[in-house]
């Protein structure tokens, strides 16, 4: 089984959806086949969730999540259902229920508080952001969770995750142009952050780095990196694009399943980057798959991101 799950994890990093769930499936056979209770195979299923998200299968995501939630409320496991909670929250966010994945998100950050693990807290703070920013509205909230998540990370020493972090904090920097509603002191971060019920991030934070002075350095230093890097267009840059449309190009390809209508949350957000210069391009070419068109000739004079976007949507739906 361990073995398997380092495939698993591998086909994960790679978004091998379709061999994640195949490895996925063997796992769950042997822990059947040793005699594992409901408790530990729905842990193994709860891993089913985001590929089956990622293929468009949303219905069997929905249905897979109502079960993993069910037995982990049983058996009382705040940490499993907050995995569960935030899985609801991304399945929502595809299916263009924004205001639901913020709800969502905010619940399961909750429960991670109350077993404080930094890295899932980190996840959950960071995810909330992303569902705020499409949400729009609360451009501070957005920033202080986005700006937590750095700096939960930042203070554990998890190099990768800030700079992933970092170059999303950055492209938001570059949107918002006059940096209103960024937070630039660890008590502006802080108490914008813990107006989410349950949220204890001074706390948190102090456990991790108990001089104040180190904090607000970290916070210092987020910023300016976030500052100061270019919006190149090099793999890096281009990698964390195609992760910000995650959702949109989860949510056509659920929508070009027989059968399926575009939630009209999808058709709304294209709606409003067909207004935007530097995406009404690719919002053009993602109404076209929508419609049914398909090839390489879609790729067609857009620019490096845009076509790295829409060959992803069109990968997914093979």
């Amino acid at each position: 089984e361990a073995i398997l799950d380092t495939g698993y994890g591998s086909a994960l990093a790679t978004g091998d959806w379709q061999r994640c769930l195949d490895l996925n499936a063997e796992i769950a056979a042997s822990t059947r086949q040793r005699g594992a209770g409901e408790h530990e195979v729905t842990r193994t299923r709860l891993n089913d969730a985001g590929p089956l998200i990622r293929l468009g299968r949303v219905a069997e995501a929905g249905r897979l999540l109502a079960e993993c939630q069910r037995v982990f409320e049983d058996h009382a496991d705040a940490s499993r259902l907050a995995y569960v909670l935030s899985a609801r929250a991304g399945l929502e966010d595809v299916l263009g229920h924004r205001q639901a994945a913020v709800d969502l998100e905010r619940a399961a950050l909750r429960l991670r508080y109350s077993r404080p693990e930094p890295q899932d807290i980190a996840i959950s703070h960071h995810n909330l952001a992303s569902h705020l920013g499409r949400l729009g509205g609360d451009r501070a909230g957005q920033q202080a969770h986005r700006l937590a998540a750095a700096l939960i990370y930042r203070l554990a020493g998890d190099a990768h995750d800030l700079a992933d972090t970092v170059r999303v904090l950055a492209a938001e920097l570059r949107e918002g142009d006059d940096g209103a509603g960024v937070p630039s002191t660890v008590a502006e971060v802080t108490a914008i952050a813990e107006r989410t019920e349950g949220v204890r991030l001074g706390a948190l934070l102090a456990a991790l780095e108990p001089d104040p002075r180190a904090i607000e350095d970290a916070l210092t230093e987020i910023l300016r990196a976030a500052a100061d890097l270019p919006p190149g267009e090099d793999e890096t840059g281009i990698a964390s694009q195609v992760q910000q449309w995650e959702p949109v190009i989860a949510g056509i390809a659920a929508a070009c399943q027989a059968g399926q209508e575009p939630p009209a949350g999808l058709l709304e957000f294209l709606d409003e980057s067909a207004g935007n210069p530097d995406w009404a391009a690719l919002a053009a070419v993602l109404r076209r798959v929508l419609d049914g068109e398909r090839g390489d000739l879609l790729l067609d004079g857009l620019d490096p991101i845009d076509t790295a976007i829409a060959r992803q949507t069109l990968t997914r739906l093979t």
